[in-house]
């Protein structure tokens, strides 16, 4: 899970990060401030990725592909930030990079209504898919580590 700034200020955020939390799946936050995600102050737990990009992408200038390389990662969970800038330009890097993105379309926001929806129909492009709520997304991340478990 990418968490890129502001997360925490979406009310649905927190029941996201807490289910990704208690089934162990990796959690990098991409913000200017190493210790909180937002305003609110989620702390980056030990053992979770902190990353400090000087642009616009999670990806450019930051150890973010060697980290995801080092997980395995091939799917990537994208919650905070603009839509229009952070969001789609990290996701954009990652559709480049062969990882498969679902956006929580529902705990990130453009700079209008209408930017954060252009945004979110350019990505959808890319992906079919990747648009998602974080509800959608709970119940996806508890149905993987139930199949992963019953292996």
């Amino acid at each position: 899970m990418l968490v890129l700034g502001g997360a925490d200020v979406y009310r649905p955020f927190a029941p996201l990060l807490n289910a990704a939390r208690s089934l162990s799946i990796p959690v990098i936050f991409a913000t200017v401030d190493a210790e909180t995600c937002g305003p609110t102050g989620s702390a980056v737990l030990a053992g979770e990725g902190r990353i400090h990009p000087p642009c616009l992408s999670a990806f450019l200038g930051t150890p973010l592909s060697l980290l995801l390389a080092r997980l395995n990662a091939q799917t990537l969970l994208l919650a905070g930030g603009r839509t229009s800038v952070e969001v789609h330009y990290s996701f954009v890097d990652a559709h480049q990079n062969d990882f498969f993105c679902r956006l929580a379309e529902d705990c990130m926001a453009g700079a209008s209504p209408a930017a954060h929806e252009a945004a979110l129909k350019a990505m959808e492009y890319l992906q079919t898919g990747a648009r998602q709520s974080s509800t959608t997304l709970v119940a996806a991340l508890q149905a993987f580590e139930a199949r992963r478990s019953s292996k």
